[in-house]
């Protein structure tokens, strides 16, 4: 039984630590204040031509991934109540919708895009368009938000397991 126990604490570890990877999988969260959302430059080569937008808490279309060239207009979503997540998708021409955050909100369940700090309440987020995870097919840049991890639902089940059996020990001994 030791064994299984230390075999559990060792397993929800080594997710842990694969998870760490800054920015992959994160979601991004108001401030409170005014949220704007722009096409940005990314250094990738997409072979499709991709939308970008906002999914959440307002459904707008915010531009192709190639339109980073010259100035542009960002997409002012207004005063977005603090806490309130701002969901970002990319579309593909195969219609495949791909969604910042966990992997589980995506049709492959794979993560889709990376959330990167430019400096306090910017955000940059890559997308991925398809599977070879460059996070090079499309960029967004968003101001007023900061970014917040969302652990994986299989993470959360292995750390619900670990705590389960150390509450068990923690009784045994009682």
């Amino acid at each position: 039984m030791f064994l299984l126990k230390r075999s559990i604490s060792v397993l929800a570890l080594g997710v842990i630590a694969a998870s760490a990877h800054a920015g992959l999988g994160d979601i991004l969260i108001s401030d409170g204040g005014d949220v704007t959302v722009d096409v940005g430059q990314y250094t990738g080569s997409p072979g499709f031509d991709n939308l970008l937008g906002v999914w959440a808490p307002v459904n707008v279309f915010v531009g192709h991934n190639n339109d980073w060239t010259g100035p542009h207009s960002p997409v002012d979503l207004g005063v977005i109540a603090a806490g309130t997540e701002i969901e970002l998708y990319l579309t593909n021409p195969n219609n495949d919708t791909f969604f910042t955050g966990p992997a589980g909100r995506n049709p492959d369940s794979m993560i889709h895009a990376d959330v990167n700090a430019l400096t306090a309440g910017i955000y940059t987020v890559d997308f991925e368009d398809s599977n070879d995870f460059n996070y090079g097919d499309g960029r967004l840049i968003v101001t007023g938000v900061h970014a917040q991890a969302t652990p994986e639902p299989t993470t959360l089940a292995i750390l619900g397991v670990g705590g389960v059996a150390m509450l068990r020990r923690r009784f045994k001994k009682s």
